[in-house]
């Protein structure tokens, strides 16, 4: 499934959907593990990490611990460098998002020794600096990383992006969208069909329309012409429309708060047997 992935940037909701529920991690799972040779171990690590991450699934805290085991042992489980990098990106992004220091502090050292001149994991692990520094309200930290927030992926122009708006720089943010747009229709004329390139596209075409309430520049008006409202419907086609995203996340909200009322609720019985006021 991994081989065969199209590159969506978002995964959409029912394949991640699918991809939990063919995830089976259980007690059995575990000791199984251990009974596989070394190779076997770090493909079988690696496969289950990549599942989680596309799914948008939390990492459980025994899962981390063997993707921790299997990156930072010196050993390489039959990994190459990239996917061991991989690995760690996915536990320093945990890190970051449970608050947890010395674990965040590790894996950011040990990609930087390890990153080699991979500017990807550079990126990202600049990246989610950036979103520590954010989340403890760093700005000055924020402001000074930026701009090293940069990959071959298009999509590290998008992010760069995000972090120039929460430092209130939409004008610098809408420089970077229209550099991934540059960037996507030179690749989308080479191959017009590319999940990879569609799903990006779609996004920072959603993106570069926002920032326009920002930004006081009209120049991302300009790279937005007539026939792109037309790519909506490729975009749906391909299933990247950031709109079915966020449709899917909108009735999960209120699924969730008509959970959360109706959990609150006291039926009150009245005087007639069988009879209640909710």
């Amino acid at each position: 499934e991994r081989q065969s992935y199209p590159g969506w940037i978002v995964c959409p909701y029912t394949k991640r959907q699918n991809v939990r529920n063919d995830t089976e991690l259980g007690y059995v799972f575990q000791k199984a593990l251990e009974h596989l040779a070394e190779k076997e171990q770090g493909h079988v690590v690696f496969e289950v990490a990549w599942r989680f991450d596309i799914a948008f699934w939390p990492l459980p805290s025994w899962l981390r611990d063997i993707i921790a085991r299997t990156v930072g042992e010196g050993r390489t489980f039959g990994l190459d460098r990239h996917q061991r990098c991989q690995l760690a990106a996915l536990l320093l992004r945990t890190a970051r998002e449970e608050g947890e220091d010395e674990s965040f502090e590790r894996w950011i050292a040990f990609l930087d020794g390890e990153a080699g001149g991979d500017v990807d994991v550079l990126a990202a692990m600049r990246y989610e600096q950036c979103l520590w520094a954010r989340d403890h309200l760093d700005y000055s930290k924020l402001s000074d990383s930026v701009e090293s927030i940069r990959g071959r992926d298009p999509t590290w122009h998008l992010r760069r992006a995000a972090a120039h708006c929460e430092l209130g720089e939409y004008e610098i943010a809408d420089i970077a969208i229209r550099e991934a747009l540059s960037d996507l229709r030179s690749r989308l004329a080479r191959d017009r069909k590319s999940v990879w390139v569609l799903s990006r596209l779609a996004w920072a075409m959603f993106l570069a329309r926002h920032i326009s309430f920002g930004a006081q520049s009209n120049d991302t008006d300009d790279m937005l012409s007539e026939d792109d409202d037309l790519r909506s419907s490729v975009f749906r086609e391909a299933r990247c429309d950031p709109w079915d995203e966020l449709y899917n996340l909108d009735r999960g909200l209120e699924k969730a708060f008509y959970e959360r009322a109706k959990s609150g609720i006291n039926p009150e019985p009245r005087f007639d047997p069988g009879t209640y006021y909710d």
